[in-house]
């Protein structure tokens, strides 16, 4: 890990044990190491030095993190989003920008974290910022596990959902669609700002934390990133990350990287 050359931008991961769809899936166990600790190593690989704590507030999270010689802090109130975890722990940190890793984000790419960093150091962020990405097939378009959004011509992002509202053929959904990424930025103020207002209906009843943000009216700006990554929210997940971990070339350096 380099020298941190931006000490305004703090990495965030927020991680609990519990979910409704796979309780305790930060610690399922990857080529001898929890998830939530490929993630938090995919993360120190940024190349700018940005620090990386992980926010919890199960002991178990946070003494695997700790053992491995992790940065934790704790949560001290409930959370239903890691967005509101991230809140908590941007009251006792010093960082202007807080850029958010979700704790299933297991194949994460140290340079899409360089990409969000430098965007953030070079424009700075309004309220918040979410990476996208293309979807790889048209079966994503309804599959309700994976949250996607439109975005518009200044690619700001319109809406968030996870069933396509479109009526334009298959073909035509799959270009104007994008996939939301577990990746996202916000400036102090702006987290403070959406957090200062309850959970919204949308974001509530689909399970979309960033929707609070679109729903109380602020700029949620993107950027568009060139892999779409898969993520663990089911069982069915689980494969198809493993697939990727010894299949992908790029994947395949990392993990090596990380294994050391």
């Amino acid at each position: 890990m380099s020298k941190n050359s931006d000490p305004s931008i703090g990495i965030v991961i927020p991680a609990r044990l519990g979910g409704v769809r796979l309780p305790g899936k930060v610690l399922l166990d990857f080529h001898g190491l929890p998830m939530i600790e490929h993630v938090r190593r995919r993360g120190l690989l940024n190349s700018f030095g940005v620090p990386v704590i992980v926010a919890s507030g199960d002991e178990d999270i946070l003494k695997v993190v700790q053992n491995f010689g992790g940065t934790t802090i704790k949560s001290e109130r409930d959370h239903s989003s890691g967005m509101s975890r991230t809140g908590e722990a941007a009251e006792k940190l010093g960082f202007d920008y807080y850029l958010v890793l979700q704790g299933d984000e297991i194949l994460s790419l140290p340079r899409h974290i360089d990409q969000m960093i430098s965007r953030i150091r070079s424009h700075g962020v309004t309220t918040a910022i979410n990476a996208t990405t293309p979807l790889d097939d048209e079966a994503e378009l309804t599959d309700v596990s994976i949250v996607k959004c439109l975005l518009d011509c200044e690619q700001r992002i319109l809406s968030m959902f996870r069933n396509s509202p479109l009526i334009s053929t298959k073909s035509i959904q799959i270009d104007l669609v994008k996939k939301v990424s577990g990746l996202f930025a916000f400036s102090k103020q702006g987290l403070k700002s959406v957090l200062q207002s309850k959970p919204q209906p949308i974001e509530t009843n689909e399970s979309i934390e960033q929707m609070r943000i679109l729903e109380l009216g602020y700029q949620l700006d993107s950027i568009l990133l060139d892999k779409n990554l898969a993520s663990i929210n089911l069982p069915r997940d689980v494969k198809l990350v493993e697939e990727s971990l010894i299949s992908d070339s790029e994947q395949i350096g990392i993990l090596k990287e990380i294994l050391k």
